[in-house]
C-alpha cells in the first residue's frame, strides 16, 4: 500500500481542494458542492487557521489525496474522518488514515470521535471496524465513540435498534435494545461487568422492561440495575434465590480466560478469611447486610457460623450448591428475616 502523509494546507492547495469539494459524489453524505469562493473560504477558516480542523493527504509522489479531520471534539476527545478523492478509493485508504489518526489521539491521551451520515455504510463499517461504538445522534449525523477503556461496543443497527456487546470478554456476550414508541425491551443484560445502565439510558429514556432468554450467569449479570424483567416460568427460582451456581464458581468461570477488566470495577472486594470470623467483626463494626450467600458443606453449615450471620442481620440468607456429579439428597431452607413475635393479650392463639 502506498504512503499516505499527512501535512498542513498550503494557500496552492486551492485548486486540488476545489476539485475534491465540488465533486458530487463525494460531496454526497455531506453537503452540497462546493462552489470555488465557497471552498477558498473554506480553506482559510478550516485549513488555514492558527488550530486547523484539517489537514491535507499526499501520497509519497505528492499526489492529491484528499484531507482529514483532526481536532478537539471536547475535553477528552478528538474529531477524526476523511475525505478522499475519488480516484483513491478502494485501495484501504481510509481505513489506513483512520489508524494513523487513532494512534495520534491515543498518543496525546484523548480518545476519537467519529460522525458521520446515517446513509453511509462505509464510514460505519469502518467505525465498528476499528472499534468504534454508536454513542447518539447529533445534527443528523450519528457519533460514534472509541475509547481503549470502555467495556461496552454499541452497534446501531437503525434509530430503534441496538446490539449493545462485551468483546474485551473471552464469552463475548450481546445484548439487544428494541425501542418502540411508547416502551422499549432489553434482551439479557450480560456479565454484569461496568455499567449497562448508562448506556441504555444514554441511548434510549422510554420505559424499559428486560426480557431474558434464559438464566444463565451471562446473560443475567446486570439485571439487578433494571427494576422490570422477566423470565420463563421454568427458570424463576433461579433468578430469585437458587441460583444454581456459587458466586466463586460464576467467578471462576469469568476469570478462566486472560482478559483485560476495565479499571472502574469499584463495587465488588475479595476476602480470604474464615466466613464466621469475618461476619463477627462485620457485626461488631455496626455492618448489616443485604443477603448472605452460603454454599455449605455436604454436612451442613455450622452453628457458630449461622450465628455469626444472624449478628449482621441480614434480610436474606440464600443457600445454594455448584452441583457436584454425585448422586445425593439435599434438604435446601431460604431463610428470611422477619419482626420479632410479641404476644399481646386478647390475641388469638
Amino acid at each position: 500500500m502506498d504512503t499516505l502523509n499527512i501535512r498542513h494546507f498550503k494557500k496552492d492547495d486551492l485548486q486540488a481542494l476545489y476539485e475534491l469539494l465540488s465533486d458530487e459524489e463525494v460531496m454526497r453524505y455531506i453537503e452540497p458542492p462546493y462552489s470555488f469562493p465557497q471552498t477558498e473560504a473554506f480553506l482559510q477558516s478550516a485549513g488555514l487557521a492558527l488550530s486547523p480542523l484539517i489537514y491535507a493527504v499526499e501520497t509519497a509522489n505528492r499526489d492529491f489525496v484528499g484531507y482529514v479531520i483532526y481536532h478537539d471534539y471536547d475535553e477528552q476527545s478528538k474529531e477524526i474522518g476523511w475525505v478522499l478523492r475519488r480516484a483513491f478509493w478502494g485501495r484501504g485508504y481510509a481505513g489506513k488514515l483512520t489508524k494513523q489518526l487513532i494512534e495520534k489521539a491515543y498518543a496525546e491521551g484523548k480518545s476519537a470521535v467519529l460522525e458521520c451520515s446515517p446513509a453511509q455504510a462505509v464510514t460505519k463499517h469502518i467505525a465498528e471496524k476499528f472499534g468504534f461504538s454508536y454513542r447518539k445522534q447529533r445534527d443528523g449525523c450519528e457519533v460514534y465513540q472509541l475509547d481503549r477503556n470502555a467495556w461496552f461496543h454499541v452497534a446501531c443497527i437503525d434509530p430503534q435498534t441496538f446490539v449493545i456487546s462485551e468483546y474485551r470478554h473471552p464469552e463475548e456476550p450481546h445484548c439487544y435494545l428494541l425501542c418502540g414508541e411508547t416502551e422499549a425491551v432489553l434482551i439479557d443484560t450480560g456479565l454484569g461487568i461496568s455499567d449497562l445502565r448508562a448506556i441504555v439510558d444514554s441511548l434510549t429514556g422510554l420505559p424499559l422492561t428486560v426480557l431474558t432468554t434464559h438464566v444463565h450467569w451471562d446473560h443475567i449479570g446486570a439485571h439487578r440495575l433494571f427494576a422490570r424483567f422477566a423470565v420463563h416460568e421454568a427458570e424463576k427460582d433461579w433468578i430469585a434465590d437458587c441460583f444454581p451456581l456459587s458466586t466463586e464458581r460464576v467467578k471462576a468461570q469469568l476469570c478462566s480466560e486472560s482478559c483485560s477488566f476495565p479499571a472502574s470495577i469499584e463495587n465488588i472486594r475479595f476476602f480470604a478469611d474464615d466466613a464466621s470470623d469475618f461476619l463477627l467483626r462485620d457485626a461488631e463494626n455496626g455492618e448489616k447486610l443485604d443477603a448472605v450467600i452460603m454454599d455449605p458443606p455436604q454436612s451442613g453449615s455450622t452453628e457458630r457460623f449461622l450465628e455469626s450471620a444472624c449478628k449482621v442481620k441480614p434480610k436474606r440468607i440464600v443457600p445454594i450448591d455448584n452441583f457436584p456429579l454425585t448422586e445425593h439428597v439435599e434438604t435446601v431452607v431460604l431463610m428470611s428475616r422477619v419482626a420479632p413475635y410479641t404476644h399481646s393479650k386478647g390475641a388469638n392463639k
